[in-house]
C-alpha cells in the first residue's frame, strides 16, 4: 500500500529519478496547495509545470488541514471546576436553578411601600418606622406593612410585602425612624429570581471556553464537575549530539539547548500540558526509545531536528519505521522540513532543529493542532492589519513569517520588520511581538505595503470579529 510519503515522492509518469533537467536540482522548486489543480510550482519567481518538481511541498493551509485530520479531537471527561480553566466544555448546559434563586436588593438601603413614598422629596420627606434589619445571608421573618421599613443590605432577600428598596443615599435615620426624601417606583433596587438564568434554561454552549467567568457561573449553578474536553499532553523531544544543558558552559562545536525551555513554556503558555523530557543524542535507537515512550505518554509528539535530508537526520526514517509519516515538506520560511505523521498511533509533528524555525513552527503548526484537540476549533492569536514602516523582501513561492515589532501609529497599526531574519537569529525573534504573514504569491514588499501582522505576545481566542 502506498503511503503518505510516498505518495510525495512518487514519479511523475516518464520523469527520471533526478528530475528530468539536472540543472533543476539546484534551484529551490516548491508547491502550494494539493492535488487536483491547485498545484503552483515556483523556480525564483518563476512559474514551472508540476513534472518539474520531484518532491511536492504542501502549502502551509493545506497542511494545517491535514494536521487536524491527524490530529482529531480528544475525548471529554469530568473534571474538578479548579481543574477546568482554559479547557473547552463538552456538553450543552442548562441550568437546574432559577438565578438568582430569590428576589434581592440591588442596594443598601430600606425596603418599603410604594404608597407610602408618594410625592416625597427634600422640601416635604416621608418619615417611616424602621421595624427590622436583613442582611446579605439572613432572612427577615417579619412583613413591612404601611407606615414601615426595613433595613436591607445589598444581596438580602427582598423582604414580604416590600414593594421597592429606597438607597440609603436618599434617606437620614432619627432613632428608630428613617427620612425619606425621594418618592420610588415598584420594583425599584430588585434583583428579581430567575432574570439571569430560569431553571431549564440555556447556561453555556458546548465547546464554550471556560475563563473566570464561565467557571463563575458553573459554581453558581453548583456544577463542581463540568464535562470538559481533556488538556492535551504534549510531548517534547529534543535532538542533537551538539546539544548541552543552559547550565554547561559549550565546548567546541556544541550550543545550548534552547527548545526544551521554549517549546515548554508555549506550550504550557496555550492552555496544554507540557511533557519533558532529556535531549536525545542522534541514534537511531535513541530516537526510537524517546519517540516511543512519548508516544505512549501524551496526546501529542513534538520533536525537534531530524527531519531534514542530511546523513544525521534520523527522526523523519525513525518514524516512518514505528508509526507512518503523512508528509514532510511545506511551502514557507522558515521551517521548510516538517514531519507530520503518527508514533504508535499518537499524532507527530518533527520541527526543524534550528530555534528560530521550531518556535516559528509551535506558532504556525503546533498551536492550532492544540487548539483543534481541545475543540478551540479556529482559535488563534490576533491577527492585525499593519503598514510595513521599511521595505521587506521574501520569496516569491514559500510563504513567510517574518519577525517584526508592531505598535500604534498615528493612523493604526505599523510593524518593523527586524533585521537578522535567519533561522539561527535568536535575538530578533525575542525582540519581536508580531509575525508578519506574507502569502507565497507576494514578494518583495515596500514601505507602507499593508500586511497581516500575527501578534504573538497576545493569547490565542476565538477569531469572531477579528
Amino acid at each position: 500500500m502506498e503511503t503518505g510519503v510516498h505518495r510525495l515522492l512518487g514519479h511523475v509518469p516518464g520523469q527520471s529519478e533526478l528530475g528530468e533537467s539536472p540543472d533543476l536540482l539546484n534551484h529551490d522548486l516548491v508547491a502550494g496547495g494539493l492535488d487536483g489543480g491547485n498545484d503552483v510550482i515556483y523556480e525564483h519567481g518563476r512559474i514551472l509545470p508540476p513534472r518539474f518538481s520531484r518532491i511536492r511541498m504542501l502549502s502551509v493551509d493545506a497542511a494545517r488541514a491535514r494536521l487536524r485530520e491527524v490530529a482529531g479531537v480528544l475525548p471529554s471527561a469530568p473534571t474538578p471546576l479548579e481543574d477546568a480553566a482554559g479547557l473547552a466544555l463538552a456538553v450543552d448546559l442548562v441550568a437546574d436553578r432559577d438565578l438568582p434563586g430569590f428576589d434581592s436588593s440591588a442596594m443598601d438601603g430600606f425596603a418599603v411601600m410604594v404608597a407610602d413614598l408618594e410625592g416625597a422629596s427634600r422640601e416635604r420627606p416621608a418619615r417611616l418606622d424602621i421595624v427590622g434589619d436583613v442582611n446579605a445571608g439572613s432572612v427577615y421573618e417579619g412583613e413591612v406593612k404601611p407606615g414601615t421599613a426595613v433595613r436591607i443590605m445589598t444581596g438580602a432577600p427582598i423582604p414580604a410585602g416590600a414593594e421597592a428598596v429606597i438607597e440609603v443615599e436618599k434617606t437620614e435615620v432619627e432613632g428608630d425612624t428613617v427620612v425619606v426624601f425621594s418618592a420610588v417606583e415598584p420594583g425599584r433596587s430588585f434583583r428579581l429570581a430567575a432574570s439571569d438564568i430560569p431553571d431549564g434554561g440555556a447556561a453555556l454552549p458546548n465547546g464554550v471556553y471556560l475563563g473566570p467567568s464561565q467557571l463563575a457561573l458553573l459554581a453558581a449553578l453548583g456544577v463542581t464537575r463540568p464535562e470538559c474536553y481533556r488538556r492535551p499532553r504534549v510531548a517534547v523531544v529534543v535532538t542533537g549530539d551538539e546539544l548541552v544543558d543552559a547550565a554547561t558552559d559549550p565546548g567546541p562545536g556544541q550550543v545550548v539547548d534552547v527548545a526544551t525551555p521554549s517549546l515548554g513554556a508555549a506550550i504550557a503558555g496555550v492552555g496544554a500540558q507540557p511533557v519533558m523530557g532529556s535531549v536525545v543524542r542522534d541514534r537511531s535507537d535513541a530516537i526510537r526509545d524517546a519517540l516511543s515512550h512519548a508516544a505512549d505518554a501524551s496526546d501529542l509528539v513534538v520533536s525537534t531536528g531530524g527531519v531534514s535530508m542530511g546523513a544525521r537526520d534520523l527522526v523523519r526514517p525513525v518514524v516512518e519505521e514505528i508509526g507512518e509519516l503523512d508528509f514532510w515538506r511545506v511551502a514557507m520560511r522558515p521551517g521548510k522540513p516538517l514531519a507530520v505523521g503518527r508514533v504508535r498511533g499518537t499524532p507527530f509533528i518533527g520541527l526543524p532543529g534550528n530555534p528560530v524555525t521550531a518556535l516559528v513552527g509551535f506558532e504556525v503548526f503546533v498551536l492550532p493542532t492544540i487548539m483543534s484537540m481541545s475543540n478551540r476549533h479556529g482559535w488563534a492569536r490576533p491577527v492585525r492589519q499593519a503598514v510595513l514602516t521599511k521595505p521587506l523582501k521574501t520569496p516569491v513561492g514559500l510563504r513567510t513569517f517574518a519577525r517584526a515589532v508592531a505598535g500604534e501609529g498615528p493612523t493604526g497599526l505599523v510593524a518593523e520588520p527586524l533585521p537578522g531574519q535567519a533561522s539561527y537569529q535568536l535575538g530578533s525573534l525575542a525582540r519581536a511581538n508580531a509575525l508578519l504573514d506574507i502569502p507565497e504569491e507576494i514578494g518583495d514588499l515596500e514601505r507602507g505595503a499593508t500586511v497581516s501582522a500575527i501578534m504573538v505576545d497576545q493569547p490565542p481566542g476565538p477569531m469572531v470579529g477579528r
